[in-house]
């Protein structure tokens, strides 16, 4: 397949992974020289660096508090994660074209539950875009990929990278028993580059205690 559509068939790919169940998904049917193209340009695509232009947004942690709960959020970049680096300069897991991300950092003397359904990030004033639930949303691309690799025996350390995944799955906010250590939130950028000028976070806890639901909200600006 050397007649401009390896492009699509990534895409595809993609979409498909991020749209049926975890398990036992398909994935396209590919020959092996094929299979070599698509490999190619997946890591030009989703693991070099991007070289895409940041958001223009403030680069400070920006604190809200509710009661005795108090969070700091920060934005932040995927490539320049110490869990997002790799033996080359490619990125390990993915590049700054896969989400936006923000760093979480929680003070409470209570327990809290993190709602992903009620976190939310609004991007130059426009729809909101829902957080990603899990750190494995965001590894499903380099995963699929990985078995796609490896399905004809291929040279290459797709494996590899998604064995070193540990670090990020670690550093992702985790749902349940938030701890002041919080972690990374992520969400997925629409199709289509955008000059980012204003962004507005907000991240909702539950106290664990209490069963009181925390909105804590964050203009970047």
């Amino acid at each position: 397949m050397h007649n401009g559509s390896t492009s699509s068939w990534i895409w595809l790919a993609l979409f498909w992974g991020s749209c049926l169940p975890n398990a036992h998904r398909p994935i396209p049917s590919y020959g092996k020289a094929e299979s070599i193209e698509v490999l190619r340009e997946f890591r030009q695509h989703w693991l070099t660096p991007s070289r895409t232009a940041p958001p223009t947004v403030d680069e400070v942690a920006l604190v809200s508090t509710i009661g005795e709960t108090q969070v700091a959020a920060k934005f932040m970049l995927a490539e320049a994660a110490p869990w997002n680096q790799w033996e080359s300069s490619c990125c390990r897991l993915f590049n700054e074209r896969q989400a936006w991300w923000f760093e979480v950092r929680i003070s409470s003397p209570h327990r809290l539950t993190w709602l992903p359904e009620g976190t939310s990030l609004v991007v130059n004033d426009e729809l909101p875009i829902s957080a990603t639930p899990s750190a494995e949303v965001h590894l499903e691309p380099l995963l699929r990929f990985a078995l796609l690799q490896e399905s004809f025996g291929l040279s290459g350390d797709l494996v590899g990278r998604t064995r070193a995944a540990g670090a990020f799955r670690a550093a992702h906010l985790q749902r349940e028993n938030v701890d002041s250590e919080g972690g990374w939130l992520g969400f997925s950028k629409p199709d289509g580059g955008l000059h980012v000028t204003r962004m507005e976070l907000k991240v909702t806890f539950s106290d664990e205690n209490t069963g009181q639901i925390m909105h804590f909200q964050f203009t970047f600006n």
